[in-house]
């Protein structure tokens, strides 16, 4: 069974090598670590040297999801924020399917006195998954307290405690980004208006 699994990754990792090696022969501007990454380990393959292809295949594939991290960092960094809120640098975070079924999870966060809100995008991650499910099933959905409701013209899940001024929102964008929102010490009203100003077109322009 293990073989199985390692030639079925093995795979994978080669169709995604020869799919960025194609895209990069047609855009040479685009040769970069990535590429000389999976040239290395098309080499290493062609030789023979299976293990090592597979490894170089996976640095080429972590790379590749560092820039997108980077991409989206960027996203959040040119974020409107709320007047008289204060943003910090966003971080950005990239894991293999290895760590809890791997993905990109990119956060800022945001500070007004002891008031409080983080930012986050989530993507290529089995958690989008279970959240699509979520949207679909209004039960599952309110079944922790929340309630669905829209969200700058986005179908969302919205919990609030009003005793503790504390809540998160949930949105699930182009299907592909887990966009979330954490707030402490914050009104309902802040939040929904810190998502309000978030434009979610620039999403669909992240590859």
């Amino acid at each position: 069974m293990n073989h199985i699994k390692k030639k079925s990754m093995l795979k994978f990792s080669i169709v995604f090598a020869i799919g960025v090696f194609m895209i990069c022969l047609t855009h040479p501007s685009l040769a970069d670590d990535v590429t000389d990454a999976v040239e290395d380990g098309l080499k290493k393959y062609e030789d023979g040297k299976f293990g090592p292809a597979a490894s170089q295949f996976k640095y080429a594939a972590q790379l590749a999801r560092q820039k997108k991290g980077g991409q989206l960092k960027e996203l959040l960094n040119d974020m409107k924020i709320l007047d008289g809120w204060n943003g910090e640098e966003a971080t950005s975070q990239a894991v293999g399917a290895g760590m809890l079924g791997g993905g990109i999870t990119v956060e800022r966060k945001l500070s007004k006195d002891s008031s409080s809100m983080k930012i986050s995008i989530i993507t290529d991650s089995p958690l989008l998954q279970s959240m699509m499910m979520m949207f679909s099933n209004p039960m599952m959905a309110t079944s922790g307290g929340g309630e669905l409701a829209t969200v700058a013209g986005q179908k969302a899940i919205v919990e609030y405690d009003p005793s503790k001024n504390k809540g998160e929102i949930q949105i699930v964008v182009d299907g592909r980004y887990m966009f979330g929102i954490e707030a402490k010490n914050t009104s309902k009203e802040d939040m929904v208006k810190q998502v309000e100003s978030v434009d979610f077109n620039e999403f669909s322009a992240i590859p």
